[in-house]
C-alpha cells in the first residue's frame, strides 16, 4: 500500500490539505475496501496512511514513516496530533522499539473495534 508515496503529487487527485496530515490523497487500497484510508504528506516530514472519525475528532494511523530518520520528524508529528485531536491511535503496532518511543510519549496498549466489527491491536493517546 505504501508504494508510490513519495511521488503520489505528481498525476494524482487530492483530497486536500490537512493543518496536521499536510496534503492529502485517495488511498486505492482504502477506496477499494471502503476502510476511509488516505495517504497523507505532512510538513513536518512524515508521509504514510490514516483516517479521522467522521466528526474529525480522531485520528487512525496505519503506516508512518520518516523522509529524514534520526531528525525528530516523528516526535514533532505526535506533538501536533495530540494538540490537534482528542483520540490518537497507532494501529497493528508490531515494531517493539516503536511500542516503546509510543510509551514514552504517553500512548496505552489497547484494543479497538473498527466500523467493520474487526477489533485490532492498536496503541491509544487520549486528551485528558
Amino acid at each position: 500500500m505504501l508504494a508510490g508515496l513519495a511521488g503520489a503529487a505528481v498525476g494524482v487527485e487530492t483530497t486536500g490539505m490537512n493543518p496536521i496530515l499536510g496534503q492529502t490523497y485517495p488511498d486505492p487500497t482504502g477506496e477499494a475496501l471502503g476502510t476511509g484510508m488516505i495517504q497523507f504528506h505532512s510538513a513536518v516530514g512524515i508521509d504514510g496512511l490514516c483516517c479521522e472519525s467522521p466528526d474529525g475528532a480522531e485520528l487512525n494511523l496505519l503506516a508512518v514513516f520518516a523522509r529524514q530518520v534520526g531528525t525528530g520528524q516523528f516526535r514533532t508529528f505526535i506533538d501536533q496530533c495530540k494538540r490537534n485531536y482528542s483520540i490518537v491511535r497507532v494501529l497493528e503496532v508490531w515494531n517493539d522499539d516503536l511500542r516503546k518511543v509510543l510509551i514514552r510519549y504517553g500512548f496505552a496498549e489497547t484494543r479497538w473495534t473498527d466500523v467493520f466489527g474487526e477489533t485490532l491491536d492498536s496503541m491509544e493517546w487520549k486528551h485528558d
